[in-house]
């Protein structure tokens, strides 16, 4: 499944630099769960692992990739 957001992603930091968003994807099996993340104007995706249907784990990985965010822009990152 395939969502589209709101709002079209942009690499254009000088353009938005108002703007800080944590841009997530999600893909779910019964297996596995794959999540990608990327910090809005970065380069870097980074690519997470994990085993299918653990819940605490998942959000736990998205906790850490919020604060990794903040740490990286130095400001909140809006959830």
């Amino acid at each position: 499944m395939s969502v589209m957001a709101d709002h079209p992603l942009t690499t254009d930091t000088a353009a938005h630099s108002d703007q800080v968003a944590l841009v997530l994807s999600l893909e779910l099996s019964q297996s596995k769960w794959l999540v990608t993340s990327l910090v809005l104007g970065s380069d870097k995706i980074s690519k997470h692992t994990l085993k299918g249907g653990d819940g605490p784990a998942l959000l736990a990985l998205l906790a850490q990739l919020q604060a990794r965010a903040v740490k990286r822009v130095n400001r909140p990152v809006p959830r």
